[in-house]
């Protein structure tokens, strides 16, 4: 799905660097990006993308995290399932939007499920290679990976990588909030 580049306020993610790198998994694997609201701020949807065709795939919002706290011990405010058909990247509207006050920490999780077959979750990292180079700076309590959310940990400093996941939010002005 593409959406026009001044649809949202605000764009979070940690992916700039394509490396087009995947980690492997059999039938589900789960990821995460954790973010920290700069304003008072709406979030409306999220991105990520597939590399395999016909995957189903669950959204997972939670709110309230503590410091690089895992995401599946913060307030879980949202679930949202479907299916993508086609590989690629994918801009989903939230069915409900979440709002987020300013300095909150919270979590997109993406579930990735294709029953009897891999599924590939691509990754932002950084390959030094002979005629192009790549540069992820990733950071501990970004990215996070498990087989499923209740298993979910920081991938860092095992990894030197973070998952393509996008939260696209628009600010909400702090005089409607009284």
């Amino acid at each position: 799905n593409v959406v026009g580049a001044d649809n949202y306020d605000n764009n979070y993610q940690y992916d700039g660097a394509d490396s087009g790198y995947a980690i492997p998994m059999m039938d589900s694997v789960a990821q995460a990006n954790a973010f920290v609201a700069d304003s008072y701020e709406s979030l409306e949807a999220v991105g990520f993308y597939t590399y395999n065709t016909n995957v189903n795939y669950e959204v997972r919002i939670y709110e309230n995290l503590q410091s690089h706290e895992a995401p599946q011990y913060g307030d879980l405010v949202l679930t949202q399932t479907g299916k993508e058909t086609y590989a690629g990247y994918h801009t989903i509207e939230l069915t409900d939007n979440v709002t987020l006050s300013k300095g909150e920490r919270y979590a997109v999780v993406i579930t990735l499920t294709k029953a009897g077959e891999e599924v590939q979750v691509p990754i932002d990292m950084t390959v030094d290679g002979d005629w192009m180079q790549f540069y992820s700076d990733s950071e501990a309590g970004q990215s996070y990976f498990g087989s499923s959310v209740s298993g979910l940990y920081d991938i860092y400093p095992e990894g030197s990588y973070n998952f393509k996941i996008k939260a696209f939010t628009n600010e909400i002005p702090e005089e409607t909030l009284m």
